[in-house]
């Protein structure tokens, strides 16, 4: 619930993703049980039996999502996207897909991950590599203990529970700051979940029937405290959070303090509360919900950019009458299948030809959605995409990679009217529009940007890199000092609304930047970040004009502007600038986005050429009225 809550927008629940961490604990504890249970019963582990019936709970429900979803795609998205959606799902079905994800290039303008319809089974990826090795570690750490007491077997496997998260915490910890994409998607990265999960079982039930009194009473009286943590978390973490990191402490522990107080049969006990019947019927479907929920959201995401709060809602629903179905038509039939169960053999080459199907399928509907495209349409698409200031093509952004201050000069240099252009991406997407302007009016023009670097005085985190953006902020210093020493005329400021700060940190840190620059610059105007939609106008009209091949109805994908906009964050913006004489906010939104709605399209032109950044085309057809707005010198 935690994770469909997060996917579907649901505001308080920014940080529901923690339902994987939550997953990946229980998974612990309950693989660890089956594996020493059956130790202690047998002294030995029966691993094709094992993974056998690890793949009769797993495969038939991703198999079927996978080839529902993928053939569905076919049909939503343009060849360009349907590559990557298809490569995904084939990596899915061979449980790597994780590993995929960790390979991707960090590309500021590559499109986002969030669009890809089979994102979620990463953490599926992680759960089968867990049940790959988890039962030959237990079966070297409990070897030879059979006969001896089990106390001993317990301390030995109590020991290595407690290595292994120590030193994949470790990992994690280390990897959360300096490659945090690697840290969220590796099983070592995760193993300690894993392992806090395996002492929880340790610590609450040695084997069916024996309960240890101290842990499980020691943590019903933390029940409670630990639901609520879990709770908090998934309403403070968000998805700019340095995570799994330290923050990934807390809705573990609490996970495992909630297994711990399993035994509880109090009339106010949490445990008499999750037990309930709805909740229990939703945990017999958990699984199933998760296959399709995030494609249901993100198709929809996809092909239409007014994606609203009650959109969430019916997204949810559909999600869930498909995980019932998927359920009892595909689930339960073969998770309970006994003949299927007393077949390990023939489970994995089930298996085994299932994903020999399914890789065949989408290389078949990669083929044939190649060819029966409509090419204008899909080069038209791309070619929007592509439509990106000169800046970019001069390498005069550094973005992840140095700290250097590149200048760009356009206009007349040597003019006597200087004209600066600092900021991140959203500063650059109006390089262009006032560089025909220093041509014409003959200004000194230069460009200095940092993509993914905002004009506030805050360190913070940036997601992508895994880490905190020290770049940005040593390139920052060193942009004040050249603005001390040139002395421009004029200073042109933008930066993304995004960035994980609050309104006083924007308010504040703007103020300390201003502070440094309004002394030696003649008027400094910072103008409102441009609206971030739900996904790509180019790529919502691309996948319109594929869905046009085969339905006679497609969507829209026009956006409202409010809503869209982060409105506190540019009041923070005008408060800071208020204190300045000689410092101005503009709010260009409406130039974009006339009548407060977003178009795809505004003439000839296409107006975005991804979520907020607008084609080069079409931000230089706005110069004359740029400089109106403005109230630019001649």
């Amino acid at each position: 619930m935690l994770v469909v809550f997060c996917h579907v927008d649901i505001p308080g629940f920014s940080g529901g993703f923690i339902g994987v961490d939550v997953f990946f604990v229980l998974s612990g504890y309950l693989i660890s049980g089956l594996l020493i249970t059956g130790f202690r019963d047998s002294g030995a582990i029966d691993f094709g039996r094992f993974y056998a019936r690890r793949l009769l709970r797993l495969a038939p429900a991703l198999f079927s999502m996978l080839l529902l979803v993928s053939v569905a795609a076919y049909f939503l998205y343009s060849p360009h996207m349907l590559a990557n959606q298809l490569a995904t799902a084939t990596m899915a079905s061979l449980w790597l897909s994780n590993i995929y994800l960790v390979l991707g290039e960090v590309d500021y303008f590559s499109p986002d991950a969030t669009e890809n319809l089979f994102l979620h089974t990463w953490s599926l990826s992680v759960e089968e590599q867990f049940y790959l090795l988890w039962p030959a570690i237990i079966f070297v750490v409990l070897k030879g203990t059979a006969s001896a007491s089990r106390e001993r077997g317990n301390q030995r496997l109590v020991i290595a529970f407690a290595l292994i998260a120590l030193l994949s915490f470790s990992g994690c910890l280390y990897l959360s700051y300096h490659n945090a994409i690697a840290a969220y998607y590796l099983p070592t990265s995760r193993a300690w979940q894993f392992a806090i999960g395996a002492l929880a079982f340790l610590a609450s039930s040695g084997a069916p029937g024996e309960t240890r009194s101290i842990a499980p009473r020691l943590a019903t009286s933390l029940a409670w405290p630990a639901l609520f943590i879990l709770f908090y978390c998934a309403t403070v973490i968000t998805e700019v959070s340095l995570y799994p990191g330290w923050w990934a402490i807390a809705p573990t522990l609490a996970t495992a303090i909630l297994l711990l107080a399993g035994t509880s049969t109090s009339r106010l006990s949490v445990n008499r509360v999750l037990s309930t019947r709805p909740l229990v019927m939703l945990g017999a479907v958990s699984y199933s919900w998760y296959l399709w929920h995030w494609p249901v959201v993100t198709a929809q995401k996809s092909l239409s950019l007014q994606f609203s709060a009650l959109d969430g809602v019916l997204a949810a629903g559909l999600s869930l009458l498909l995980a019932v179905a998927s359920y009892r038509l595909i689930e339960a039939p073969t998770r309970h299948n006994a003949s299927l169960r007393a077949r390990p053999r023939q489970v994995f080459i089930a298996t085994l030809l299932g994903a020999i199907v399914l890789v065949a399928t989408t290389l078949v509907l990669l083929r044939t959605a190649a060819n029966g495209v409509n090419q204008f349409s899909e080069q038209q698409f791309q070619q929007a995409w592509q439509d990106r200031p000169a800046i970019y093509r001069m390498d005069c952004d550094g973005f992840i990679h140095t700290d250097e201050l590149i200048k760009c000069d356009f206009g007349s240099p040597g003019s006597d009217y200087k004209v600066l252009l600092i900021g991140d991406s959203i500063a650059g997407q109006w390089a262009s529009p006032f560089t025909r302007l220093a041509e014409q009016r003959e200004w000194d023009f230069t460009v200095m940007t940092k993509s993914s670097c905002p004009f506030v005085d805050e360190p913070y985190v940036y997601a992508k890199i895994g880490r905190r953006f020290v770049l940005c902020e040593t390139w920052r210093e060193r942009l004040l000092a050249d603005i001390a020493k040139t002395g421009p005329d004029l200073v042109i400021v933008s930066s993304s609304h995004s960035y994980p700060f609050s309104t006083q940190q924007w308010q504040a840190g703007t103020e300390r930047l201003l502070r440094k620059i309004s002394p030696y610059a003649g008027r400094v105007v910072v103008l409102r970040s441009t609206p971030i939609l739900p996904a790509s106008p180019p790529r919502c009209m691309a996948n319109q004009a594929r869905l046009a091949q085969f339905a006679s109805a497609p969507g829209n994908c026009d956006a409202p502007l409010a809503g869209h906009q982060n409105d506190a964050v540019y009041q923070a913006l005008v408060a800071a600038s208020e204190d300045f004489a000689n410092v101005d906010t503009a709010d260009l939104n409406r130039l974009i986005c006339p009548d407060d709605h977003c178009v795809p399209t505004r003439g000839e032109f296409i107006v975005f050429r991804d979520k907020q950044h607008l084609t080069d085309s079409f931000a230089t057809s706005l110069s004359a009225r740029l400089a109106h707005y403005l109230t630019l010198p001649q």
